[in-house]
């Protein structure tokens, strides 16, 4: 659908608080910028809680909004699970 903003929420796994350390925190906000800028979406903005995130994306017409979600935590999962 375009011109949608939706509100996302993404736990994460086993509910683990990761995005207490600095350092995961700012992997994602890295990865969510990787991705916007690969994918085309718009991101109007987000939260970074201890162990789960916030978004505000509207998708690009070529994907639908769980293809994002998709591409987004699949980056941060396999950069996070690299540095760990």
């Amino acid at each position: 659908m375009e011109n949608r903003i939706y509100f996302v929420t993404a736990k994460t796994f086993g509910n683990k608080k990761i995005f207490k350390q600095d350092k995961n925190c700012w992997l994602f906000v890295k990865i969510l910028q990787e991705c916007k800028e690969k994918y085309g979406f718009k991101s109007y903005g987000y939260v970074v809680m201890p162990d789960h995130v916030h978004l505000l994306i509207e998708p690009d017409t070529g994907m639908n909004i769980s293809e994002v979600v998709h591409r987004i935590k699949g980056n941060f999962a396999y950069q996070y699970l690299k540095t760990t």
